[in-house]
């Protein structure tokens, strides 16, 4: 201080702690920069792990979609027979299948719920992939859900009780099941099974003509989905 030196150990410490600042800054930035880095990767590795689960449910649509083709084209014989006023018994596996079968399909959603669960949507940085993916599960849910459960519960409570309570069932697993002869046999009762089967076979010929449709609908957003996956993981 005697020697006037006070400015210049002053500009000197001042210099040390802008030095250290700018450190730890770079510091801060790198580590942020690591951080956004690790993100990213995660985020791709989810949208791999998304595209996998989509392209699982394109096959497992197209497969159901070709059950309900099989099953419209059963139902369609049988219709075909009570209109010549031929007693239906359903004796035969196709036909009872054709009348029980719900053809429910169940997403594969592990990745995305993964993704809700842990709060990590956000690791999705392309926002328009984000919400159609968001779109289309919540279709399947509750588009898609409506069908599946319309079936479910008109199978369930008032198909399956009718012939249950009015036929004998034979199971042979894992071959078949098929309603054979009448508990309770009366010539009287053909016209009213004939009535209800083919009202049976309006409804779920109906039912699941629609929900063909949707499945095919689904498929579609799956794929225009996939195809923007594919261009954001190659960028």
């Amino acid at each position: 201080m005697e020697k006037n030196k006070t400015g210049k150990y002053l500009k000197y410490a001042i210099g040390e702690i802008i030095l250290v600042v700018i450190g730890i800054l770079f510091a801060l930035q790198i580590n942020n920069w690591n951080l956004k880095n690790v993100q990213k990767k995660e985020g791709r590795t989810y949208l791999t792990s998304i595209k996998s689960n989509l392209v699982q449910d394109t096959l497992a649509l197209r497969l159901t979609i070709q059950n309900i083709k099989l099953t419209l084209k059963t139902l369609d014989s049988t219709a075909g027979l009570i209109s010549m006023n031929e007693s239906i018994l359903l004796k035969g596996p196709d036909i009872t299948q054709a009348m029980l079968t719900t053809h429910n399909f169940v997403t594969e959603n592990t990745s995305v719920e993964d993704l809700t669960s842990s709060g990590k949507f956000n690791l999705i940085d392309n926002q328009k992939i984000a919400q159609l993916t968001l779109l289309y599960y919540n279709n399947i849910e509750n588009n898609v859900g409506i069908f599946n459960r319309s079936i479910e519960i008109y199978t369930r409570d008032i198909i399956a009780p009718y012939f249950m309570n009015r036929y004998q069932m034979d199971f042979d697993y894992p071959n078949s099941l098929k309603f054979n002869k009448k508990l309770n046999p009366d010539n009287n009762e053909n016209n009213s099974d004939n009535l209800f089967i083919t009202n049976a076979i309006k409804y779920r010929h109906f039912i699941l003509s629609g929900l063909s449709y949707r499945y095919e609908e689904t498929i579609t957003s799956a794929k225009n989905l996939i195809a923007s996956i594919n261009i954001e993981l190659e960028e």
